[in-house]
């Protein structure tokens, strides 16, 4: 399929379609965390017409790590279950209250990877639809099953091999979306278990640098672009990008497909990272001591 829709689309430009009645357009409700508390948050606020697409659901369950990719089968059923199919224009959004979007690019991403690259995110989010002042209604929309057919690209997604391939050969740099202090191991995982730090030799980006806290829309393409300048990144060359669980990542992967730049992610990333390489490939941080969350230093 052609990629001939533009990665972000504005809530003006949404509501102008769903106000014409435009065929073919699918939006879908893809927030962080599950189902029942976004919608607690939300007081069951939702775009008409949009379905819900549970992330933690659509992931390889299989997988003791969590959001790691599920096989195009299971994509293929559970995206056909939500009435999508391969012609629709989906449009991805969430309700990040502090930022706008948060899990929107990892839904957009999904999609691309498995062969779907009629998606968008919805910049700024439902936070971004409510202050425009734009309706909401308190029920997500039925829908009917329909067939869907997943693509999977392969290049698109990086394994623990191909990391530990990259670590030696260091063909691309890696680029790390987490917190400043997460990435230098000076604040806590976003898992109590987990220690925090980085693999050696990455750079930290963090995805909240790309998105406008006053807006809560992306920033300029050129700031995009400034912006992973500034952080040393030079995305002329090859890049891999990872986090804690692959969400703010994909915000990378977003932003680098905004400057026509193709970023595969790290699907495991931290999590997988931290506790299965090799310790000399890695600085590590602090760790959770107590549901108190007070920390220490790790043995």
């Amino acid at each position: 399929m052609a990629d001939t829709v533009s990665a972000i689309v504005s809530c003006e430009w949404l509501k102008g379609q769903l106000d014409a009645g435009t065929k073919g357009i699918k939006v879908v409700y893809a927030p962080w965390p599950p189902k029942q508390k976004a919608q607690a948050e939300l007081k069951q606020r939702y775009i008409a017409g949009a379905v819900f697409a549970d992330i933690d659901a659509i992931r390889d369950q299989s997988n003791p790590l969590p959001l790691m990719f599920p096989g195009p089968d299971q994509f293929e059923q559970q995206i056909g279950q939500l009435g999508i199919s391969n012609t629709d224009h989906v449009i991805v959004y969430d309700n990040a209250s502090d930022t706008g979007t948060l899990s929107a690019p990892r839904a957009w991403l999904m999609f691309r990877v498995f062969g779907h690259e009629k998606v968008s995110v919805l910049d700024g989010g439902l936070p971004k639809w409510i202050a425009s002042g734009y309706p909401t209604v308190s029920d997500i929309t039925p829908v009917s099953p329909t067939n869907f057919k997943a693509c999977y690209n392969p290049i698109a997604v990086y394994s623990m091999e191909a990391m530990l391939d990259n670590f030696s050969s260091k063909d691309r740099s890696v680029i790390d979306a987490r917190s400043k202090g997460r990435f230098n191991g000076t604040e806590p995982e976003v898992i109590p278990a987990w220690l925090s730090g980085h693999i050696i030799g990455s750079t930290n980006v963090p995805s909240t640098d790309l998105l406008d806290p006053t807006t809560m829309q992306f920033i300029s393409k050129e700031a995009i672009k400034d912006t992973f300048q500034t952080y040393g990144v030079n995305l002329d060359q090859p890049a891999v990008a990872m986090c804690s669980i692959g969400m703010r990542a994909s915000i990378l992967v977003l932003g680098a497909h905004i400057l026509g730049k193709q970023v595969p992610l790290y699907d495991g990333s931290w999590g997988e990272w931290h506790q299965k390489a090799p310790k000399e490939t890695m600085c590590l941080g602090v760790g959770w001591t107590d549901t108190k969350n007070e920390l220490i230093s790790p043995v």
